[in-house]
């Protein structure tokens, strides 16, 4: 009973080993498996073989493990009936079938398949390429019957009017490759080169952005009507919003025909029209990557973004678009220096400039999220269906909002009263 017992622990441990060794194959990533191969020469002709020996390792896998259940189950059958003696169970003995059936099929499935898969698939990398050296044993141990059996199957499959073949070596990469490596070297080193990685890792989702994933909404361009703002009031909104660009639109903010740039101010023009600058139109549906482009292309470096309906939905600029890489460059749209007060448990002053869903998350103010606004500014708008002005105080959604600070076009600060 003794030597039973010491079987039955030492299949279920080379069930689990198999099991798992099974799954870490199947899940390895295979740019670092790449690299590792690299830094040992031992990992590197074990994983070499297994690589071009695919339906030989799997094979031998499947035959050791089935070897492995048949001892197990005959080793477990004995030691319950034993235990069934000593303890006088006679009427067991009607039910051993079953009860030889359940409980070794119970404690295999746990502790030889469902624990060591789970243990393993969270990173296949490391056990694979450390328990290749104890696989690579009983490769050569079950080779015999493994090559048998993968004979004896490749002529099955030709049967059937399927060709077999051995996998080559060759490997190709994909993004998921790429993606899989960067989140395992991120959870690995934390603290090491984390601007490269998330670099790297920008630059693998710069392909599926959107124009309208970077721009600026149209809530925060700055834009005066040229048919009544002159000169003199452009040079003065300059000064004020320290912009080195304004736009100029006709009719509404959804007619933008160009913008000003503030140096062109200095050659003293009469109207807007004479250094009135022309701009492209993009839609906001355009892959960033061929935004990009079409910068280079034209040389130009700021687009206005067209929603689906011919709106103006935002501008975009080139920085906007290299800060998806590169992360964040300092401009006259980004947000420094940010009012964030909180006066009382109820009460907060903060700048409009914020973001609704950050003020969510980290003050619980549960202000409405939409897809028409981003900030706290587009969200009081919104709300109040007109441009406030300094001292206006308003009540909805819970919230009591007095407007702190305004310029000629924009909320700049704000008081917010919780009032449930």
């Amino acid at each position: 009973m003794y030597i039973a017992s010491v079987l039955v622990v030492v299949t279920i441990a080379l069930s689990a080993f198999f099991s798992g060794m099974e799954i870490a194959f199947l899940n390895k990533n295979r740019l670092k498996l790449e690299i590792d191969r690299k830094q040992s020469r031992l990992f590197d002709y074990i994983a070499g073989l297994f690589a071009r020996h695919q339906g030989e390792y799997i094979t031998t896998i499947l035959v050791g493990n089935n070897i492995v259940l048949v001892v197990y189950t005959m080793c477990l059958s004995l030691v319950l009936r034993e235990i069934a003696k000593l303890l006088g169970w006679q009427s067991v003995a009607e039910w051993s079938i079953v009860i030889e059936t359940v409980i070794p099929t119970i404690i295999i499935l746990f502790l030889g398949e469902y624990l060591p898969k789970s243990l393993m698939r969270n990173n296949p990398n490391f056990y694979y390429r450390y328990l290749s050296p104890v696989m690579y044993i009983f490769y050569l141990l079950l080779y015999p019957i493994s090559r048998a059996t993968t004979w004896l199957s490749y002529k099955m499959m030709r049967l059937v009017g399927r060709k077999p073949g051995e996998a080559e070596l060759h490997i190709e990469f994909d993004r998921s490759d790429l993606e899989n490596l960067l989140e395992n070297s991120s959870a690995e080193t934390p603290t090491e080169s984390d601007n490269d990685i998330k670099m790297f890792q920008n630059a693998l989702d710069f392909a599926d952005l959107r124009v309208r994933d970077a721009m600026v909404s149209r809530v925060d361009v700055e834009a005066v009507d040229m048919d009544e703002c002159s000169i003199e009031e452009l040079s003065a909104r300059f000064v004020d919003t320290m912009y080195s660009r304004i736009f100029v639109w006709q009719g509404s903010i959804d007619n933008i025909v160009g913008y000003v740039n503030s140096k062109s101010l200095f050659e003293n023009p009469k109207s807007i029209e004479e250094v009135l600058m022309k701009v492209d139109y993009v839609a906001e549906t355009m892959p960033l990557q061929d935004m990009l482009t079409q910068f280079i292309k034209r040389k130009s470096s700021i687009a206005v973004v067209i929603d689906e309906f011919g709106g103006t939905a935002g501008i975009i600029s080139l920085e906007d678009v290299l800060e998806q890489i590169f992360g964040e460059i300092e401009d006259e749209h980004d947000k420094p220096d940010m009012v964030e007060k909180q006066l009382s448990k109820r009460e907060f002053v903060f700048s409009c400039r914020l973001d609704v869903d950050y003020l969510n998350e980290k003050y619980h103010l549960d202000i409405a999220e939409s897809d028409e606004y981003d900030t706290l500014a587009g969200y009081i708008i919104s709300r109040y269906e007109e441009l406030p002005t300094a001292g206006t105080v308003m009540e909805f959604d819970g919230l009591r909002i007095k407007i702190l600070r305004m310029t000629r076009s924009r909320i700049e600060l704000a008081k917010v009263e919780l009032l449930r």
